[in-house]
């Protein structure tokens, strides 16, 4: 608790004993009657107003400091109070808000207990009911087993006689096998012959057929040719080699080498094979060459 200052309490006393004495001034100094004449006290009344004044000034001044003075504590003593609200209220969420964590852990928890009991129940159940499937496919697979095994006997025992039977048949087939094999043997051996025979006939044919072809080539090109003036050789052959379309169009032409040739002979020759074109077809299309080497030697 706050004390009252000194100064003040000298104030208010002294401006009590002013007050006091002003007052029995009045009341004994002081003669309404006019007709009687009374002595007047020795107080000077414009000082004594003056004290009044500034008495009431310093009381109104310590009275204003004193309520600034108790509003200061007021509104530290209501800071402090609402510092102490806010900590508390502060205090009390923070612990509401632990608890509802520890709430929800509890619950987080509670449910997981749940499910895990419930994965649990599931599972005992699923495992029974898979045992159970697994007892009934055991007792059906048993009863298939003895099925097929009956079945499989009385199988065995009929296809035991299909297999003597068939073995019979087998020993009949094969021996006409054996028959029929040396009957296409001896056929084969004969087509074979007969096949060569005529493979050698159709060699021959198309030999003979090839040379026919290169000598038509060889002549056509042979009436083209002309002797150049003041050819060197009078003997001489080139290899020529000549790129033709199946109809005998020369598509290029080319003198490989001559022998007792020169330039000049080799472009006469290249000439007359040009002028050839389009050279003879053979007589069967399986001689025909696209690309065709042969010799040219003058006549």
């Amino acid at each position: 608790m706050l004390k009252r200052p000194a100064y003040l309490s000298r104030s208010v006393i002294l401006a009590i004993a002013v007050h006091v004495v002003m007052l029995m001034a009045f009341t004994f100094g002081f003669d309404f009657d006019p007709k009687v004449e009374k002595p007047q006290l020795a107080l000077p009344q414009v000082d004594i107003i003056k004290a009044e004044i500034v008495d009431g000034a310093a009381i109104e001044k310590a009275k204003a400091k004193k309520r600034a003075e108790k509003k200061a504590v007021e509104r530290k003593r209501r800071e402090l109070a609402l510092r102490k609200k806010r900590a508390a209220e502060e205090k009390i969420r923070k612990k509401k808000v632990a608890q509802q964590k520890v709430k929800e852990r509890q619950q987080a928890e509670l449910r997981e207990a749940r499910r895990a009991k419930k994965s649990a129940e599931e599972a005992r159940k699923k495992a029974e009911q898979e045992k159970l499937k697994a007892e009934k496919k055991a007792q059906q697979l048993v009863a298939k087993l003895k099925a097929q095994e009956k079945a499989q006997i009385k199988a065995e025992a009929k296809a035991e006689q299909k297999r003597l039977k068939a073995v019979l048949e087998q020993e009949e087939a094969e021996m006409e096998a054996l028959e029929e094999q040396k009957r296409k043997k001896e056929q084969a051996r004969i087509q074979a012959q007969q096949d060569k025979a005529r493979q050698a006939a159709r060699q021959s044919q198309l030999q003979t057929m090839l040379m026919q072809y290169i000598a038509a080539i060889t002549a056509k090109v042979q009436n083209r040719w002309r002797k150049p003036i003041g050819a060197s050789a009078d003997r001489f052959s080139c290899f020529v080699y000549v790129v033709q379309n199946p109809s005998g169009f020369i598509q290029q032409v080319k003198v490989l080498e001559c022998r007792d040739g020169d330039d000049q002979l080799k472009r006469s020759v290249e000439e007359a094979v040009w002028k050839s074109d389009p050279l003879p077809v053979p007589a069967d299309a399986a001689l025909f060459d696209r690309e065709l080497k042969f010799k040219f030697e003058p006549q």
